[in-house]
């Protein structure tokens, strides 16, 4: 008779329903033997065959259930005996296997698959993860959870990968897979040969206008030589643009101031966590990597970071290049010359670098157009220092050319605002060793002197307006221990005097005769006395000379007296 089993009382009921048919179960199951079954204790025992049919779609064909938390399994054996208890196999336990909810005394949310040998070989649980204590023989093995492994994972077919060990602790090696620990997927590495733009360096300490240098040992930041400091420029001429409006130069009017596993084998895992393997490729955030993850070797471009002076390598500078853009990559270079002159804070600027149109302190040059030198408070305007010469090399040699007939000119021209001045003062002092030859002071007065030992001592001729007022007064003065001098005229012609321009009322001729207008002294001699008719009687009446006559030695002065010559004797 067939077996009927009851979902309400959890027992096998013999019933007279034949087939598997409903026979009185409402959930019209029925579990049937092909030959004649034994009930014994809860066990079906038989030489055939066990079957479970149904026609209902809920809650599984077999159920198998522990009411208490505990084993809840199937024993699978062949060979065996001692069903109900301890199953043996004839042939030992490794023909005996078991498989469940709480097997071996794992976990009771734990599915377990084992043999009375190794007990639990495959644990699996609630959240995914599988341990695998013994081995495991896989083909095509795809993992979405986590895989534990306590021994090794062999397989013939997991990817293209060798098999590939985990290391028990620190970093994996070339031939193992790597734990999500690993320091060198964060380690500071060192980074590969790259590239930087300029925004990559840190300012290291740089202030303006400095530039990287080679130091000879180290990249730092300082004051281009090439730029700042004019005692390095040795070529090339600076521009006169490029000169400050406080340089003189020779042109111009200026004024001067101051997930998977390909294959491999797991072992040891030290004490990470669970975390999965990528079946291919590299590793995700939340997966291990394997020693051929590309990221481990990969040529990366880093990410965005900066650089002290001290991080750049030499890259063949030798001291004193700077970092300069050759047009297609950074390289050590000599700095050229700087274009811009406001650049230049530090050094000397040699000569040489300087136009021709620059005025130097040295040398021989030529200056056109109109310098205004304004001189500080105090200070000399203009002072011209020369040398010894022995041939003659005036200290100023002045030349200029007038070619206009209604233009005065005047070549050199001095202007001062006398606001106060001492008496000794002077527009003009020209001075022998240090002693004063010729003086133009203020008070329209010219001195030339014959000896001067200061302003209180002294003998000269002067020109002047102050020793007579409103007279022009010309003769000699003395002070102090000078001593009075004769005023004498020489002359290689007559000497005249005018009261203007057209009459002259004093001459002293070369042959020593004096005349006076309106009448006219003058000295002669001859043989007798002078007629009307003898020179210079013959001029007219009122002429009047002093005559000598040869004969008697007698002078006299004689006139024409309308026609009659009048003689005074001169005792």
């Amino acid at each position: 008779m067939p077996w009927t089993f009851n979902p309400f009382t959890g027992k096998l009921d013999q019933t007279a329903a034949s087939g598997g048919g409903s026979g009185g179960n409402p959930f019209d199951q029925s579990l049937n033997t092909t030959d004649s079954p034994q009930f014994d204790g809860g066990y079906i025992t038989g030489t055939g065959k066990l079957a479970v049919t149904s026609t209902s779609s809920n809650y599984g064909q077999l159920q198998i259930i522990n009411p208490a938390v505990g084993e809840a399994s199937v024993i699978l054996a062949n060979n065996a005996y001692g069903a109900g208890g301890n199953i043996t196999s004839n042939s030992g336990t490794n023909n005996v296997w078991a498989f469940g909810v709480g097997t071996f005394g794992v976990d009771a949310s734990h599915f377990t698959i084992g043999n009375l040998t190794n007990e639990a070989v495959f644990d699996m649980s609630p959240d995914g993860s599988i341990g695998i204590a013994g081995g495991l023989t896989a083909t095509g093995v795809a993992v979405s959870g986590n895989l534990n492994a306590g021994g090794t994972i062999s397989a013939s077919n997991i990817g293209s990968a060798a098999a590939k060990s985990v290391p028990t602790s620190g970093n994996a090696t070339s031939t193992q897979v790597v734990l999500g620990s690993d320091t060198r997927l964060t380690d500071s590495r060192t980074p590969i040969a790259h590239t930087h733009p300029l925004s990559a360096l840190t300012q290291s300490s740089a202030t303006s206008g400095q530039v990287p240098q080679w130091n000879g040992t180290a990249w730092v930041a300082t004051t281009p030589t090439g730029t700042t400091d004019a005692s390095a420029l040795t070529t090339g001429t600076l521009p006169d643009a490029r000169l400050s409006s406080n340089v003189v130069t020779l042109t111009g009017t200026q004024t001067l101031t101051n997930k998977s596993i390909s294959s491999g084998q797991i072992t040891g895992l030290g004490t990470a966590s669970t975390k999965d393997i990528p079946s291919s490729g590299n590793a995700s955030a939340t997966q291990v990597v394997y020693g051929s993850d590309t990221r481990l070797t990969d040529s990366r471009t880093p990410t965005s970071h900066t650089h002290a002076l001290s991080d750049l390598t030499q890259s063949s500078a030798t001291t004193g290049q700077v970092a300069t853009w050759n047009g297609t990559a950074w390289a050590a270079a000599t700095p050229a010359s700087s274009t811009d002159a406001s650049a230049l804070t530090t050094g000397t600027l040699s000569d040489s670098r300087l136009s021709s149109n620059v005025l130097l302190l040295t040398g021989s040059q030529t200056i056109t157009g109109t310098k205004t030198i304004t001189p500080a408070a105090g200070s000399s305007a203009l002072i011209a220092s020369n040398v010894t010469h022995t041939t003659s090399a005036p200290i100023l040699d002045l030349t200029q050319t007038w070619n206009a007939s209604a233009v005065a000119f005047s070549a050199i021209k001095l202007s001062v605002t006398n606001t106060a001045s001492a008496t000794a003062s002077a527009l003009l002092d020209l001075a022998v060793g240090g002693i004063s030859q010729l003086r133009v002071t203020p008070a329209k007065q010219i001195q030339l002197f014959n000896s001067r030992t200061d302003a209180s001592n002294y003998e000269c001729g002067v020109l002047d307006w102050t020793t007579n007022t409103n007279a022009l007064t010309i003769g000699t003065q003395k002070a102090g221990t000078g001593t009075a001098r004769r005023v004498r005229l020489n002359s290689a012609e007559n000497i005249d005097y005018y009261i203007s321009d057209s009459s002259r009322v004093f001459q002293m001729a070369t042959n020593g005769n004096v005349s006076f207008s309106p009448l006219t002294w003058q000295y002669y001699s001859g043989a007798g006395d002078p007629t009307t008719s003898t020179t210079p009687w013959n001029n007219g009446s009122s002429y009047c000379a002093l005559w000598r006559n040869t004969t008697t030695g007698v002078v006299k002065l004689w006139v024409n007296n309308a026609g009659t010559m009048v003689s005074v004797a001169l005792s």
